[in-house]
């Protein structure tokens, strides 16, 4: 579950897809839906939803043999919402976002024993959230690929998982030392659920649902029943596309969910760039680009797994999720099934980016209310 790093923000890159004359992308957002239609086609995607809000009203919701309004495992996408959760705890002075993993994850140690590295406990909040706390893919992250795999062979995926996964993966030594480099990993959004819960005093699932989703609206949003025990905070949520561009206001200047501390940790790159062109951070669970005008968000997310064994019998996932957010007002989200490679999605996000920037009569409608949002 890895982000599209070169998001299509530069919005006159070349267009990867054919796209109708000039004339037509005037017309309407109808072109945005043409776009994705072909792209799914190209790629031989068996389902897809593409939903478009535009100033907080919903404008374009299409499904492509599925439902737009059907929940999806959001995979990766579900890290904004633990990165939001975290926000909501440092608004109310329980964490700070210089809060060390000595304090954090205290009690969590305590029963469960010291980590294996113990420069660990030495990574903030903001190394955690900005994925700079020292793990490494190629160390072996226990939340991904093969180490993951090892972890659902001996523990039903039905099964809370968040407990024995975040112990398995406490007892992997660190590429180097929290704070030097962007390493993008699962592992820290795992630790951050069991900091909610240890920081709220409530189950994650129940203090997410109550303290972000719901405020914004959002009923029915759920840890998936099948992965979310093992994806849990990282990667487990399921919601619909409509409900996600809703849980993205979240991170709006004017959000009543998020407080003035978390409004200005978002906008600040300061410790989260996620190289040394100091272009892109990471934060509270998304990619950020600030413009002249405002901030860009955006995020990837996929899930492809194929295992059999005694202890969890055929477990086939194969798909992917996107969703962007950009100043304009213009917000995003897309979901198919199956997965295309990475590069597919590059060119998705190019595409849709251009020709939503081309559309210049939009109708007068909003949908959310047909998806249950006001």
């Amino acid at each position: 579950m890895t982000p599209c790093q070169k998001t299509g923000l530069a919005l006159g890159a070349a267009l990867l897809l054919a796209l109708p004359p000039a004339s037509a992308l005037a017309q309407g957002p109808e072109t945005v839906e043409a776009v994705f239609q072909a792209w799914v086609s190209q790629h031989k995607v068996n389902q897809a939803n593409l939903v478009v809000a535009r100033n907080r009203r919903l404008v374009v919701a299409r499904g492509y043999n599925t439902d737009p309004g059907a929940p999806v495992l959001l995979a990766s996408l579900s890290k904004a919402i633990t990165g939001a959760c975290i926000g909501t705890l440092v608004d109310a002075g329980k964490l700070s976002f210089d809060t060390p993993v000595s304090t954090a994850l205290a009690p969590f140690l305590q029963k469960h024993g010291e980590p294996a590295d113990p420069r660990i406990k030495q990574a903030t909040l903001t190394h955690l959230l900005a994925h700079r706390a020292g793990f490494d893919r190629a160390g072996g992250d226990p939340t991904t690929g093969t180490a993951l795999g090892e972890h659902i062979r001996s523990n039903p995926v039905r099964d809370p998982a968040m407990t024995p996964l975040l112990a398995r993966t406490l007892k992997q030594r660190l590429g180097e030392a929290p704070g030097q480099a962007y390493h993008y990993t699962n592992a820290t959004y795992l630790m951050l659920g069991a900091i909610v819960e240890i920081a709220s005093g409530q189950p994650y699932e129940a203090y997410c649902r109550d303290t972000v989703l719901r405020p914004m609206g959002i009923e029915g949003a759920r840890l998936d029943p099948l992965w979310g025990s093992v994806l849990s905070s990282y990667g487990g949520w399921r919601m619909s596309g409509p409900q996600y561009l809703r849980f993205l206001e979240v991170f709006s200047r004017d959000s009543k969910v998020l407080g003035a501390r978390s409004k200005a940790y978002i906008v600040d790159g300061d410790g989260k760039w996620t190289s040394e062109r100091r272009e892109v951070f990471y934060a509270l669970g998304t990619n950020v680009r600030i413009t002249a005008n405002g901030r860009n968000l955006w995020h990837s997310g996929s899930w492809s797994y194929n295992f059999n064994s005694p202890m969890n019998r055929d477990l086939r996932e194969n798909h992917g999720t996107y969703a962007v957010s950009l100043v304009s007002g213009l917000s995003w989200f897309a979901s198919y099934n199956p997965k295309p490679g990475d590069g597919a999605v590059g060119e998705l996000d190019r595409s849709i980016n251009r020709a939503l920037a081309a559309v210049t009569t939009w109708p007068d409608v909003d949908l959310y209310p047909q998806y249950g949002l006001k």
